[in-house]
């Protein structure tokens, strides 16, 4: 049976909705459910009569404490892009900010491409509701001067407003002058998201004489509005100061430039007068190393300065030639023990290898016994004794004039830099980044082959692993320096220019180049190295040619010892080896045998002297690089858009 609904029962369901209607109207309308925004936003622009602009910005926002807590922040650019994609570096000078008609806290902070202005106090939170800032600031190199007229192309708001704003204006004031104010000739405005042409604006000019724009349509968050307005020419005119300012840039890349090709043409010309070596001459075989030269001293000249454990290695191995040591070799390491302390006839860097190795009463030393200083200490020694007894006699690394070319391109580099930059540290930075890698990647290529020889030459697992992870790594850092590189040039051609990129690039290549190019030897340097380059064809002619010679030595057991130390500074210790291994063979034979009295170990094989002479070389070598290396050291109107111009920026809550 149906019941109809009582009078009662019906009131109270209507009175119910009543109720619920009333509350969701009344919390609907309270402001915690409001949305964040910017309500108005207004924008003064007053031309002054030098070009620059003091800039009035009234935002009207509703703050509910979500990210409007202790008061808004407004993002400024002041680097930029002009019309040719140079940088360009403008001012932005905070004069006062009012919250709600007085003055409020502000502090600014550097930003990537500005200034970000906080408005408010980190101590002090903001009531909710409606309130209005203003910020007034002035900025300058922002009109752009044409044939015939001048035009500021201006971002009002910025586009980074994480806030909806419902109304955007924006009034442009030109100077007064006598006969009044100077018409506008143009004006345009753009609406929408970065790049944008909306037409969600209208302009007009004011009865002041003012140009004046408007949004016709609320802007989202990141949407913003941009104004053209353009006046004859003449109406301002830059001070001293403001052009000098937007000429600087210009004039530095030109100096730049100019610097560049001073550097280039200093390189060359210095190569020209001290590093263009002189002339050979004729080459013919010589039985006998240059008068004076020890084999240390041979190497030194040959490699133009180079010093390496091989240097080191020869000149110990001559100083037991002669008798002031005996090397013994063992299986995992190497032991010089002293035959004569005085002996007469050592060079220099040989004597002072036995005072290092053998001071006081002391007759025995082995490499790797923890005496690593010592090593260096030796080998420190050895290498002043030679650069003092050629560099500069025989041959000169003519740093001088290197390191003025370097300052040079750096000087060219950096002025060239800091114009790209417009006044904005990065492209000078990447710059710099740039040219050290670029000195590291040089280093690390020289590296990969030195790695290689320490691998080769290392004796034991354990520090053939060890090295083995350095020659592995070596070679890995290579093509990754070279990618840094090449990220770091093109970072810098995004930042400065593809120019300025391709500059610094010549620089450091130049630097690198010449480095090795002003390396020269003297005229006396030229004469003997012709004479050691003669003496190195005596050391590594094979066996059918000797017999084209000219009364070549008769070759004997000590001649093979006496030029064995020269034939390893010059690296073809296996060619002079091999001359001998008929003759070592027979002297082996005969009654008594034969060994050589300053080596005492297992590697020495009459019948095989090339071996002998390559594991001599190599494994002493090694051990001296071991020892003497610390631990833990291996290894507009035309094309105009919104977001354009200048301007710009954003802001949010904070």
């Amino acid at each position: 049976m149906n019941r109809t609904p009582s009078r009662a029962s019906f009131g109270g369901r209507v009175s119910f909705a009543a109720l619920v209607l009333t509350l969701t109207l009344l919390l609907s309308a309270l402001p915690g459910g409001a949305e964040e925004r910017i309500l108005g936003y207004e924008s003064v622009v007053r031309v002054a009569p030098d070009a620059s602009l003091e800039v009035t910005e009234t935002l009207k926002v509703r703050a509910e404490g979500d990210q409007i807590r202790r008061g808004i922040y407004r993002d400024f650019p002041t680097r930029y892009r002009n019309a040719q994609g140079k940088r360009v570096r403008v001012p932005f000078d905070v004069l006062r900010v009012l919250l709600d008609g007085h003055p409020e806290d502000w502090h600014t902070e550097d930003r990537d491409n500005g200034v970000r202005l906080y408005a408010g106090s980190r101590d002090r939170t903001v009531v909710p509701g409606v309130h209005t800032y203003t910020l007034v600031y002035r900025t300058a190199r922002q009109v752009g001067h044409f044939e015939g007229h001048d035009e500021l192309y201006w971002n009002v708001t910025g586009n980074g407003w994480v806030f909806p704003i419902d109304r955007a204006t924006c009034r442009i004031l030109l100077p007064r002058k006598e006969g009044g104010t100077a018409p506008f000739l143009r004006q345009a405005a753009f609406t929408g998201a970065q790049g944008e042409r909306g037409s969600g604006a209208i302009w007009r000019i004011g009865g002041d004489g003012s140009a004046f724009f408007e949004t016709t349509r609320p802007l989202g968050p990141h949407e913003g509005l941009t104004v053209v307005a353009s006046w004859p020419a003449g109406v301002v005119a830059p001070t001293e100061e403001t052009r000098a300012g937007a000429e600087e840039g210009r004039g530095l890349i030109l100096a730049g430039w100019a610097l560049g090709g001073l550097t280039l043409l200093a390189f060359v010309l210095a190569w020209v007068k001290v590093g263009r070596d002189p002339k050979k001459g004729t080459l013919v075989p010589r039985f006998a190393p240059p008068e004076g030269f020890s084999p240390a001293a041979c190497r030194t000249l040959w490699r133009m300065g180079g010093f390496d454990s091989r240097t080191f290695a020869c000149a110990l191995i001559h100083g037991a030639v002669k008798g002031a040591l005996t090397l013994v070799q063992e299986e995992d390491s190497f032991r010089l023990e002293l035959r004569n302390r005085n002996l007469p006839g050592l060079a220099p860097e040989e004597a002072l290898l036995v005072r290092s190795f053998f001071p006081g009463d002391r007759g025995a030393f082995t490499f790797g016994d923890e005496e690593d200083e010592t090593v260096r200490a030796a080998q420190d020694g050895v290498r002043r004794i030679l650069k003092r007894g050629t560099e500069g006699t025989f041959f000169s690394s003519h740093r001088g004039w290197w390191a003025l070319g370097a300052s040079l391109s750096l000087l060219a580099a950096g002025t060239l830099l800091m114009g790209e930059g417009g006044g904005d540290p990065g492209p000078l930075a990447l710059g710099v980044g740039a040219l050290a890698l670029l000195g590291v990647t040089g280093v690390l290529i020289r590296n990969v082959p030195a790695a290689w020889r320490r691998f080769r030459e290392s004796r034991g697992l354990r520090r053939g692993l060890s090295r083995l992870l350095g020659l592995v790594g070596a070679v890995l850092a290579v093509p990754a320096f070279l990618a840094a590189d090449l990220v770091l040039l093109a970072l810098l051609a995004e930042e400065g220019s593809p120019a300025a990129a391709l500059m610094t690039t010549v620089l450091g290549a130049a630097d690198a180049l010449f480095f090795w190019l002003l390396k020269a030897p003297s005229v006396a340097g030229r004469k003997a190295l012709d004479e050691l380059e003669g003496f190195r064809m005596y050391l590594s002619v094979a066996e059918k040619d000797r017999m084209n010679l000219l009364n070549p030595p008769e070759r004997t057991p000590e001649l093979f010892e006496r030029f064995l130390p020269y034939a390893l500074a010059l690296d073809v210790e296996q060619h002079w080896s091999e001359q001998f291994a008929d003759v070592l063979a027979r002297a082996a034979r005969e009654p008594g045998g034969y060994t050589p009295l300053w080596y005492a170990g297992g590697s020495f094989d009459p019948t095989r002297p090339d071996r002998f002479a390559s594991s001599l070389g190599d494994s002493l070598s090694s051990h001296i690089a071991s020892a003497a290396t610390p631990p833990g050291s291996e290894s507009g109107f035309s094309g105009g858009s919104s977001g354009g111009g200048g301007g710009g920026g954003g802001g949010g809550g904070w």
